[in-house]
């Protein structure tokens, strides 16, 4: 699904809404919003942006919240293993970590149903602004949901530009490199298609050891001569970064006080009288 490329804007309430029943458990009203959606209206490409993301962050405090009950827990038992001095002390504590590791990482890797079927949905529109929600959906997403957003990156991270860095965070960078060799074949010549203009130093060594042919490129003579093409800008987009970020660092060195930026030169005194002189040559009309 075509739509117009706009700059982001907060989606109105009622658009908001209409993406929440993409979710809900009656049918009659899922068909609605789906009905909505196919209008192709921009306003419905923000809510999605809006609702996912807002459904990212949700995952995230899951995570925290999991990793605080789970050390309260621990606490508790332990405390409780100290009191009634257990025996079979090394189980307890095994269970203890057990217990942290399963609740936590349970919590960071359940997407809720809506980020699903929200995720999904935003991989139908062809709206450059979804590569960076997209990239994030490749992150312990159920398969389909994986293989939805893997096919919408390929499509949508080759037509990116400079200009379009902004998209992605380092986060939503970090999974375009995890997810590299996990998904598809597709995606992976699209993010070396893409990394000139919105790759950074981190993807310098997996670029490097492609072109010499290792890893997935050891079978693979076009993801091979994909990497080489990709490295030498890869490279030159780095060294304009490191550029960058040298001009835009403050200059090192001890700053000069103020009285010593507004004092008056100390070897050239001068006479008042003199700077408010008339010109000599001056002459009576």
């Amino acid at each position: 699904m075509s739509v117009s490329i706009l700059e982001p804007r907060e989606p109105d309430s009622a658009a908001i809404q209409t993406i929440e029943k993409l979710a809900s458990r009656n049918p009659i009203e899922q068909m609605k919003a789906r009905a909505a959606l196919d209008s192709g209206e921009s306003a419905n490409v923000d809510a999605l942006l809006h609702v996912l993301k807002r459904e990212n962050r949700k995952k995230r405090r899951r995570f925290a919240v999991a990793q605080s009950v789970s050390i309260c827990i621990m606490v508790g038992l332990a405390a409780a293993n100290e009191y009634f001095n257990f025996n079979s002390r090394l189980f307890n504590y095994g269970f203890l970590f057990g217990v942290f590791l399963i609740a936590s990482v349970s919590a960071a890797f359940a997407p809720t149903r809506l980020q699903r079927v929200v995720a999904r949905r935003l991989a139908d529109f062809d709206d450059v602004r979804a590569v960076g929600p997209l990239a994030e959906a490749l992150d312990q997403q159920d398969k389909s949901t994986k293989k939805a957003a893997g096919a919408a990156l390929a499509r949508l991270l080759p037509r990116l530009r400079f200009s379009d860095s902004d998209l992605l965070n380092d986060g939503q960078r970090d999974f375009l490199l995890k997810g590299f060799g996990k998904g598809s074949r597709e995606l992976e010549l699209a993010v070396l298609k893409a990394l000139p203009q919105i790759g950074d130093k981190r993807f310098v060594d997996l670029v490097s050891e492609l072109a010499k042919g290792k890893g997935a490129a050891k079978r693979d003579p076009q993801l091979q001569d994909a990497a080489i093409d990709c490295l030498e800008p890869l490279n030159e987009q780095v060294e304009r970064d490191r550029i960058r970020l040298t001009l835009l660092r403050p200059a090192e060195g001890v700053p000069a006080s103020p009285d010593a930026l507004l004092r008056p030169a100390a070897d050239s005194p001068s006479d008042s009288s003199l700077l408010l002189r008339a010109s000599s040559d001056d002459t009576d009309t």
